[in-house]
C-alpha cells in the first residue's frame, strides 16, 4: 500500500509505544550477502572505520545499510535476537534528517545510520524491502531484511518525517542540498557513484553550510547586536539592511528582491556596490569590518546559493543593472589535477566575483587555491615602500584617464610573471576593467579596478597567509603593474607593430589542444608611418585562415623518437636519419591568442627596480617630468607627448618659446636608463630622423639619466642635437631650484 501523511501528530512516547508494535510485524530475516555486495560493503567498512564520525554509511542504489557495532553492542550480540529499525528526526543546524536506530531485546545501546529526509529515500524505505548489515571491524555479523510496508510502521514514519519539516528551521529548503552535505563525510560513495557534477554539488552544499553557519554566529553574537544598538541606534542604512535581511535567512531566495525594493536607499549596481558599503562604513569604523561583512556575506548567500540554484552546477553574478546572470560550469574541462569538489570553497575568496567579474569567468576556469598563492609568495615582487608605489599607482591612473587614446580589447592577455600565474587578461567592460590572474594550465585569480570610483587597489585573497607589512608591500607592487599595464593600453595609439615575432607553437595537453601565442610589446611612443594592418595580423597569426588537413609527412630534425617512428610505420613512411614523422592533423581551425607585454609595466619594476623590490617605480615618468620643469624654467612653454600621444615618432617633449620669426623649438628624447647603460649612436640617428620630418630650425636634444658613448657623441656632432648627460642635467635641476 501507499503511505499517507496522516493528519494527527505522535508524541514521542507513542511513537515509541507503536514502535513497539510495529516491532512485531517487521520482517526480520536473515538474507546471504552476494559476492558484488560483499565488495561493496567492504569499502563502507573501510570508510566507517577510518571516520570517528560514522557509525554507519548507505548505498542508494543496492538499498542497503551498513551500522558499525561497538565492542559493548557486539558483546551483547545475538544472530537470533529480534530488532528493530526504526526512524525518528534530529534537529541539525541546517535542517532536519531521518536517523535509523536499531534496539535489540537485552540492550540499550543504539547504532545510528543518518540519511536525508528525501522523499525518495522515504518512499524506499516505505514501499521496498531494505538490507541492514551488522558489521564488527571488517567481519559481516549479520543481514537482515527490512521491510516497512506495515501500515503501522508507516505511521510511525511519516509522523516523524512531518513533525520534523514543521518544526525545524530550515536553510536547506529541498533534501537533495541536504543530502549532498551529509555525503561529503562518506567519499567511498562518491569515489564509487560520483561524476564531476556531483563533487562539484557536494563542495557546493558543504559550502553553503559552512557560510550560513558564518553568518548566523555572526548575527547571534552579541557584538553585532551592539554594533546595531550603538551606531544610531541602529538608524543607518547598512544597520536597517542587517536587521532586515537578517529576517529573511529562512527565505534566502527573497534576498535579493528585498535589496532591490529601493526602501533602503543601496544600489545595487555591482559597479558601485562595494564601492558604497565602505563609504557607509565610514560612520562607524569600529563595526565597520563585521558589518560589511555581514552583508556582503548576505548578499553572496542570496546571488549564489539559495535553494533555487541548481546545487552549484552554474555561477551567478550580479550585472551592471542588478539582475542575476549565470554561466554553466563544465567540470569535465577543469584543468588536471582539480577536483570539482574544491571548486566552491577555492572561489569563496573574492567577493568582487558576485558583484559584476562573473563576466569575465568562463565555466571551464578553476579557481586557483590559496594554499598555492601562499606557497607563491617568494616569487611575487614586493615594493620597499608600499605608500609610494601606491602614490605612483595612482599617478599613472590618473593620466591614463585623463589623457586616454585607446580602448583595451577584450581578453587582453599581458605576459607577466607573478609567483603563479604567467599572465594577466584585461577586459574593458562599462567603467569596470576586470582583471583576471591566470595559471598556464588554466587556474585564475580575478579582481576588479573600477574606473568610475578610480578604485585600483588589488588585493590578495583574505585567506592567503602572511604577515601584513609582506601583505602589502606585494599588493602595492601588483597594483602598480596593473596600473602601468592599462595606461600603456589607454594612452598608446598604435600597438600593432611586432617587436618580436618569436613564434609558440601550440601543445595538446590531455588531448585538448592549447591556443597558439604571438606576443606583442605595448610601445610608448607613437609611430610616424602608418601600419600595415594586414602585415601586423600575418605576423601574428591573426589573419582568417581557413582550416585545412596536412597529410602526414617527414621534415628534417636531429632524430626521431621510437614512437615516431612506429606511427610513421603505420602510414608505410620511412623514416631517414635526420628526419622526424610528422602524424597528420588539421591546422588552422584553433584560435589564436595575442599576448601583449607592457613596457611601462616591466620598467616599473623590473627593469629599474630588478625582478623582487621597488621603491615605487616609474622613475622613467618622473625623469619626463623633471626634464619637462626644466624646460619650463628656463621659459620654454611645454607639450608633454609622451603622455598626449599626439606627437610625432621619438618625441617625449616639445617645448617652445617665442612666436612666429622669433619661435625656438626643442624636440627632447628621455632616456631613464640604469647609470651603466649608455646611449648608443642609433638612438641619436633615430631623433635625426624625426628632425628631418619638422620644419626648419627645430632643434633636438637628448636628455639621459646615464651618459653616451663616444659614438653617440660624434652622431651628435654631425646632426647638431644637443646632449645632456645624467650628471649635467641633475646640476642643472638643481640650480634651478634655488
Amino acid at each position: 500500500m501507499r503511505p499517507e501523511i496522516i493528519d494527527d501528530r505522535l508524541t514521542v512516547e507513542e511513537c515509541g509505544q507503536l514502535g513497539a508494535q510495529a516491532a512485531e510485524e517487521m520482517q526480520c530475516t536473515s538474507i546471504p550477502i552476494s559476492e558484488l555486495d560483499q565488495i561493496g560493503v567492504s569499502e563502507m567498512v573501510d570508510e566507517a572505520n577510518r571516520s570517528s564520525r560514522l557509525s554507519g554509511s548507505v548505498d542508494t542504489e543496492r538499498k542497503y545499510a551498513l551500522f558499525r557495532l561497538p565492542d559493548s553492542l557486539s558483546r551483547a550480540w545475538s544472530p537470533s535476537e529480534a530488532i528493530l529499525v526504526m526512524p525518528w528526526c534530529w534537529a541539525g543546524d541546517f535542517g532536519a534528517s531521518i536517523t535509523l536506530s536499531v534496539r535489540f531485546k537485552e540492550s540499550n545501546v543504539t547504532s545510528m545510520l543518518f540519511v536525508p529526509r528525501d522523499s525518495s529515500f522515504v518512499s524506499v524505505l516505505a514501499k521496498r524491502e531494505f538490507v541492514a548489515i551488522f558489521v564488527k571491524g571488517a567481519k559481516i555479523m549479520a543481514a537482515y531484511t527490512i521491510n516497512f510496508e506495515s501500515p503501522l510502521a508507516a505511521r510511525v514514519l511519516l509522523s516523524h518525517l512531518q513533525a520534523a519539516r514543521e518544526s525545524v528551521p530550515q536553510i536547506f529548503r529541498d533534501d537533495k542540498t541536504h543530502f549532498l552535505e551529509v555525503l561529503k563525510a562518506q567519499s567511498v560513495y562518491l569515489k564509487q557513484h560520483g561524476k564531476p557534477t556531483d563533487r562539484l554539488s557536494v563542495g557546493w552544499a558543504v559550502e553553503f553550510a559552512r557560510r550560513c553557519h558564518i553568518i548566523k554566529t555572526i548575527i547571534g553574537d552579541p557584538a553585532t547586536r551592539n554594533a546595531i544598538q550603538n551606531v544610531s541606534d541602529g538608524e543607518s542604512t547598512i544597520c536597517r539592511i542587517v536587521q532586515q535581511v537578517a529576517e529573511h535567512l529562512p527565505r534566502l531566495r527573497d534576498c535579493i528582491d528585498f535589496l532591490r525594493d529601493g526602501d533602503h536607499g543601496l544600489s545595487v549596481n555591482p559597479t558601485r556596490l562595494l564601492y558604497h558599503l565602505s563609504e557607509l562604513a565610514q560612520d562607524f569604523p569600529e563595526e565597520s569590518d563585521r558589518l560589511s561583512f555581514l552583508l556582503i556575506s548576505l548578499l553572496e548567500l542570496a546571488i549564489n546559493f539559495d535553494t533555487s540554484h541548481d546545487v552549484g552546477k552554474t555561477v551567478r553574478w550580479l550585472k551592471p543593472n542588478g539582475e542575476v546572470a549565470e554561466v554553466q560550469i563544465v567540470p569535465s574541462a577543469f584543468p588536471d589535477g582539480s577536483d570539482a569538489i574544491d571548486y566552491w570553497p577555492e572561489i569563496n575568496w573574492s567577493p568582487p566575483f558576485w558583484f559584476g567579474y562573473g563576466i569575465a569567468f568562463t565555466g571551464e576556469d578553476f579557481p586557483v587555491s590559496t594554499s598555492e598563492i601562499g606557497r607563491e609568495l617568494s616569487a611575487f615582487p614586493q615594493a620597499e615602500d608600499a605608500n609610494e608605489s601606491l602614490e605612483h599607482a595612482d599617478f599613472l591612473f590618473k593620466e591614463a584617464m585623463v589623457d586616454k587614446r585607446g580602448t583595451i580589447p577584450y581578453e587582453a592577455s599581458v605576459q607577466l610573471r607573478l609567483g603563479p600565474f604567467e599572465f594577466v587578461q584585461l577586459s574593458e567592460v562599462g567603467d569596470d576593467i576586470y582583471v583576471t590572474f591566470r595559471t598556464t594550465d588554466g587556474r585564475v585569480l580575478g579582481s576588479i579596478i573600477s574606473l568610475d570610483t578610480g578604485s585600483t587597489y588589488l588585493e590578495l585573497p583574505p585567506s592567503v597567509e602572511c604577515d601584513n607589512g609582506t601583505r602589502l608591500r606585494i599588493e602595492a607592487a601588483i597594483t602598480l603593474l596593473i596600473t602601468a599595464i592599462i595606461r600603456d593600453f589607454f594612452v598608446v595609439e598604435h600597438r600593432e607593430r611586432v617587436f618580436t615575432e618569436k613564434r609558440i607553437e601550440s601543445r595538446s595537453k590531455a588531448g585538448k589542444q592549447m591556443p597558439k601565442q604571438r606576443i606583442v610589446y605595448l610601445p610608448r611612443v607613437k609611430y610616424t608611418h602608418k601600419p600595415n594592418l594586414s602585415a601586423s595580423k600575418k605576423q601574428l597569426g591573426q589573419a582568417e585562415r581557413a582550416s585545412h588537413f596536412v597529410k602526414p609527412h617527414i621534415r628534417k630534425a636531429a632524430s626521431a623518437s621510437d614512437y615516431q617512428k612506429i606511427l610513421a610505420e603505420r602510414y608505410n613512411i620511412h623514416v631517414p636519419e635526420g628526419y622526424t614523422f610528422v602524424r597528420p592533423h588539421e591546422r588552422g581551425r584553433h584560435k589564436r591568442e595575442t599576448v601583449y607585454r607592457s613596457r611601462s609595466a616591466m620598467q616599473s619594476l623590473f627593469v629599474e627596480m630588478g625582478p623582487t623590490t621597488s621603491k615605487g617605480g616609474n622613475q622613467w615618468f618622473q625623469f619626463e617630468r623633471d626634464v619637462c620643469s626644466l624646460m619650463q624654467k628656463l621659459g620654454f612653454r611645454i607639450k608633454h607627448i609622451a603622455a598626449g600621444r599626439n606627437g610625432d615618432k621619438g618625441i617625449d617633449v616639445l617645448a617652445v618659446k617665442g612666436s612666429d620669426i622669433d619661435l625656438v623649438t626643442w624636440v627632447i628624447q628621455c632616456k631613464c636608463w640604469n647609470p651603466k647603460r649608455k646611449v648608443m649612436p642609433a638612438t641619436v640617428r633615430e631623433l635625426a630622423g624625426v628632425l628631418s620630418l619638422r620644419h626648419a630650425g627645430t632643434r633636438g636634444m637628448i636628455v639621459t639619466t646615464s651618459d653616451f658613448s663616444s659614438g653617440a657623441v660624434e652622431e651628435a656632432e654631425r646632426h647638431s642635437i644637443r646632449l645632456m648627460a645624467g650628471e649635467e642635467f641633475a646640476s642643472r635641476l638643481i640650480d634651478s631650484s634655488e
